[in-house]
């Protein structure tokens, strides 16, 4: 799960490193207003919170920090993507866990690190799916790979429908 995180998250470098800050930080109609950085910080916000919450062994998503200047400057979101990467590469994905929400039932979930990274790598898939579509809107999704935002059941099947 590590390999194939890492792998996901750099691909997500072939936008930050090209998209200029103006584009970054616009407002798309068909995103319900929303912009790529929103997107991109909301799921690099996910990973900071279970990379920096697993110390004390219980995790809330809930409790992001929404840092502005991840959602601003993709500069900013590049160097935050590539501390996640390199402390995902030293975690032990057997580490228990306890999930907690806000929600007002809150039962706490056991879980475990593995468990918790796959949650985040699908996550993660459903909003590069939509910064495709943000970057295809502003004519700046070149840069990006062919399966970008795609799950991996997604290009499984498409491979095997190819095939045939």
């Amino acid at each position: 799960m590590i390999k194939e995180t890492v792998h996901y998250l750099n691909q997500t470098k072939s936008y930050l490193e090209n998209i200029t800050a103006a584009a970054y930080q616009q407002p798309i109609a068909e995103m319900s207003n929303g912009t790529i950085g929103k997107h991109t910080r909301h799921f690099l916000e996910c990973y900071q919170c279970l990379l920096a919450q697993s110390t004390t062994g219980e995790i809330c998503y809930d409790n992001r920090e929404r840092n502005e200047l991840i959602e601003k400057n993709p500069q900013v979101a590049l160097k935050v993507l590539e501390d996640i990467i390199e402390k995902i590469k030293k975690i032990d994905l057997s580490k228990k866990l306890i999930l907690k929400t806000s929600l007002p039932t809150e039962t706490p979930i056991l879980t475990n690190f593995n468990r918790e990274l796959l949650h985040n790598y699908e996550h993660t898939t459903h909003h590069l799916a939509l910064i495709r579509v943000g970057l295809t809107l502003l004519n700046a999704a070149d840069a990006i790979p062919k399966d970008f935002g795609l799950a991996n059941s997604t290009i499984q099947h498409q491979m095997q429908y190819n095939k045939g």
